[in-house]
């Protein structure tokens, strides 16, 4: 039981190492996240090896070593570590999900992962507040869309080796984060031998709904639109048209209209009027131009589009040069899914497609260059209407029935409800591309000390436009492709007799202008989101760690990130000038900066997280000078004429952010915590930079305020955990 000066402590596999002290007590930092086996060895001694040890993110791993004095016959000793259920020195709710216990849930995403988790629900929401309070990073470089705040999920899913997630007591090198914080920590690669994961997934084309829509209106009596167009049921009305309804007399639903069905049916269904009244001045019968409808409702349901995933990585040394650039080595991972969406339209499917890579090298002793490389691209539609922007419309069905997020089942009503459904241009083709470049420096000075420098490059383009058009003829109509003769015949022509219905491809197809069909529009106020916006965040950050004593480590670091905006997304829709088709534009260069310190203390019966952060916000440049009267709101002033508004410099903000944390370990399975802070992040730059204006009228309509103060969260959390069985962990918090 004797401490013993002088034992060497090597990672195998790596060159780091340390020497126990007189106290027989040792240091080992910067080792990256993952499982290791760690020798300790002395002469005299026998060596022990204690194999599978974990090492979490920004957490301590204590190892503790009993040699025993070398006799004949004895060979090394192997120990096989064990992972505590309670980590001591933990002051806040984190959860660690190796690999092993990745690969045995039913998910094959990172964002499933993280949902699984308690305090966590799908979107990444946290407490009820939204993604974009959440942290997110890979390796330690910041993965989030600078547009939106918003987390970027899309990341390889072989390619990970583990997760840290957290619901609050953020230490103080942690800004921009209110509510949630994630660490994805990938596979490092190796310098002896490569290794190959794949993983596939597969679904057959099948409906997403209790019910087969099929092709065109299906049950015609059970149909929620097509019942009071089609219908053929009879009830009690003017059958003959005579202007009378005599004893026993009844006529057919389509005819006559809703107006003839008991009160009970007739609010259940659209208050169509019947062909009859439509038909009256045409040269048409109500029967050709209900047959007309058959066409208009001609749409095929049925998903076609298998939902599937392939994500595979492949990792090893760099062959040939390799070994002369200080052991190079790699990863690549690839991500393609596609998800069908529950009605089909212009694009039936979404698709995600993700290239990840990674080189590491060891280009000098105690010196780690690390470059990392994400690009993906996910290709879908966006929602309709004025200011939508960015909001993407997911293929995912709802995670829980209150869950509200955005899919297209969900608006199934409203106007011209009949385009979404039995049309395909509702909503607009939607794209969009994120990258990220991470350059990661990483010197160690000396056991005890390590500096890492930082550089990463963020950007996101969104690209919105129009739905494919419908068909045009040479004077700018819609083309005519069938007519519905007097015998109820569907014949295909681009010109009809004076007594035959003319037909487009109307509901399908992209128009500008109002088209109608039995008071159905099938133009025009869908399909009028648009988007060509890019925006690009630099970021550079300098961290220095230090054990300063057995007791004591100390971490300090400075942030600087610039973001570029050029933000241009809106509605067009020429055929309603009254709606104004809202544009949201603005060209801006924030600048966000931050200083920190922070400590952690760990004795026997306690461990505690010090730390404050300083926080530096400049939206930059100039401002509209304005109050609620100020002319720039005029309809006579308008957006051309906003640069002759008068101006004023934005204001620099600077913050200061105090972070606490605390754990009491009771006994060796127990433990309570406590911790408090204050945490800030960039204001959403909609609130900051937004400019709305009329396209017609370019009546400013709203403008953001570039000086609005950081949004700031005061959390504290008390919280208790018990080990059971050394297999569970109860957590109260």
């Amino acid at each position: 039981g004797e401490p013993i000066p002088g034992v060497s402590v090597i990672i195998d596999g790596t060159t780091q190492g340390a020497v126990s002290d007189a106290d027989g007590y040792y240091v080992i930092l910067n080792v990256r996240p993952g499982e290791y086996n760690i020798r300790a060895s002395f002469i005299g001694y026998t060596s022990v090896v204690r194999e599978g040890v974990r090492v979490n993110v920004d957490l301590t791993t204590e190892v503790d070593f009993q040699l025993q004095e070398e006799t004949v016959g004895l060979d090394e000793v192997v120990v096989a570590a064990e992972r505590p259920v309670v980590q001591r020195d933990v002051s806040a709710s984190i959860a660690n999900i190796d690999q092993e216990q990745i690969e045995n849930l039913p998910v094959s995403s990172v964002a499933e992962v993280i949902s699984l988790q308690a305090g966590f629900e799908p979107g990444l929401t946290v407490r009820g507040s939204g993604g974009n309070q959440v942290g997110f990073a890979v390796d330690g470089v910041a993965f989030t869309d600078p547009r939106s705040n918003n987390p970027n999920t899309e990341i390889s899913y072989t390619a990970i080796d583990e997760v840290q997630v957290q619901t609050g007591g953020f230490n103080a090198e942690y800004g921009n984060v209110r509510s949630g914080l994630i660490n994805v920590v990938t596979k490092d690669p190796s310098r002896t031998r490569y290794s190959a994961d794949i993983i596939a997934r597969y679904s057959t084309p099948k409906q997403k709904t209790f019910t087969d829509f099929g092709k065109g209106y299906g049950d015609v009596d059970h149909s929620f639109w097509a019942f009071p167009r089609l219908s053929t049921q009879r009830f009690p009305g003017d059958g003959n048209g005579d202007g009378t309804v005599d004893s026993g007399e009844t006529c057919e639903v389509s005819i006559c209209g809703v107006g003839i069905l008991p009160e009970h049916l007739r609010t259940q269904y659209e208050q169509f009027g019947g062909w009859r009244a439509l038909a009256e001045g045409t040269p048409y019968s109500p029967e050709q131009l209900r047959k007309g409808q058959e066409w208009v409702y001609r749409k095929d349901f049925d998903i076609v589009d298998p939902d599937y995933e392939v994500d595979g990585t492949i990792t090893g040394p760099v062959p040939v040069i390799g070994k002369m650039l200080g052991d190079l080595r790699f990863s690549a991972s690839f991500r393609d899914a596609q998800n069908a969406y529950v009605i089909p339209g212009q694009r039936s499917a979404e698709g995600r497609r993700t290239f990840q890579g990674k080189l590491v090298s060891d280009i000098g002793p105690g010196m780690r260059l690390a470059v990392t490389g994400i690009r993906n691209k996910i290709e879908g539609v966006a929602f309709t209407g004025e200011g939508i922007g960015y909001r993407n419309v997911t293929a995912e069905l709802p995670g829980y029935t209150w869950d509200n997020r955005d899919y297209i089942e969900g608006n199934l009503v409203g106007v011209s409800v009949e385009s979404q459904v039995f049309g395909d241009y509702f909503f607009s083709p939607h794209d969009v591309t994120r990258s990220v470049v991470g350059l990661e420096f990483t010197h160690t000075l000396s056991p005890t000390t390590f500096y890492e420098v930082q550089l990463q490059r963020n950007a996101s383009s969104d690209r919105t436009g129009a739905p494919a058009y419908r068909t045009e003829d040479a004077e700018g109509n819609s083309l005519v492709v069938r007519c519905v003769t007097p015998d109820l015949q569907l014949r295909e022509a681009n010109t009809c007799a004076p007594d035959e219905v003319a037909l487009t491809e109307a509901p399908f197809g992209y128009k500008e202008k109002y088209e109608y069909y039995g008071g159905q529009a099938f133009g025009s106020q869908r399909g009028d989101a648009r988007d060509t916006s890019d925006v690009r965040r630099w970021t550079a950050r300098f961290d220095i760690t230090s054990q300063l004593n057995r007791f004591m480590q100390a971490k300090a670091g400075i942030e600087y990130n610039i973001s570029d905006y050029d933000v241009f997304y809106g509605s067009w829709d020429p055929a309603n000038p009254h709606q104004e088709n809202e544009r949201f534009r603005w060209q801006r260069r924030p600048t966000q900066g931050a200083l920190y310190g922070q400590a952690k203390l760990e004795f026997r019966g306690m461990v505690a997280n010090l730390g404050v952060r300083a926080d530096y916000f400049h939206a930059g440049g100039e401002w509209y000078d304005y109050d609620a009267f100020s002319r720039i709101f005029s309809s006579s002033q308008g957006y051309n004429r906003l640069p002759e508004a008068p101006t004023k410099a934005a204001k620099r903000q600077f913050t200061l952010s105090p972070r606490l944390g605390v754990s009491f370990p009771v006994t060796e399975v127990s433990k309570f915590y406590f911790n408090y802070g204050h945490f800030r992040q960039m204001p959403d730059p909609y609130r900051l930079f937004e400019i709305r204006y009329g396209a017609y009228t370019t009546q400013i309509q709203r403008i953001g305020d570039p000086n609005m103060p950081l949004p700031k969260t005061v959390a504290y959390e008390l919280g208790f955990e018990q080990s059971l069985a050394d297999l569970f962990l109860v957590r109260l918090a």
